[in-house]
């Protein structure tokens, strides 16, 4: 994770990445120990969270893949959040939840889409009243599908 990201935002994320793995039959994703300067993703062998101002544009957060050219798969993942909008640590009328936002994107990172179920975590729209920190019946069926080829 980008190192300007606080000691909470940390745990909340880490507890994302818990959520996820739960629901998988092994472990697949993880928080490396070490902390980056980075501030933009870009495809450089190490899957980053960081967080850039891009100004109101729509796009709070983004999970963004990079695909090997000759092979047509998924080498690496980087999830940016828009810190032009409001996160909070918690539930508060007008911010974006910092444990929602990264468990949304973190499905994506296993290649899940979007769901069509306001309830799930991989709901197509995210808005800053959504509390989903943990992964429905719905999300984890079709996260397991995604990673099911990783893992046989």
């Amino acid at each position: 994770m980008q190192n300007t990201y606080g000691a909470t935002t940390k745990t909340q994320f880490a507890s994302a990445i818990s959520h996820w793995n739960a629901q998988l039959t092994k472990g697949f994703l993880y928080k490396s120990s070490s902390d980056t300067a980075e501030t933009y993703p870009y495809q450089n062998g190490i899957k980053t969270v960081t967080k850039y101002s891009y100004g109101m544009n729509g796009i709070v957060a983004e999970c963004v893949a990079f695909y090997h050219s000759a092979y047509g798969y998924v080498i690496e993942t980087d999830i940016y959040t828009n810190s032009s909008y409001p996160f909070a640590n918690s539930k508060m009328a007008g911010y974006y939840d910092v444990q929602s936002v990264p468990t949304h994107e973190l499905g994506h990172a296993l290649r899940v889409g979007h769901s069509t179920v306001s309830s799930d975590t991989m709901y197509t729209v995210l808005v800053n009243s959504d509390y989903a920190r943990t992964v429905t019946a719905a999300d984890r069926d079709a996260a397991r599908a995604s990673t099911a080829r990783w893992f046989n």
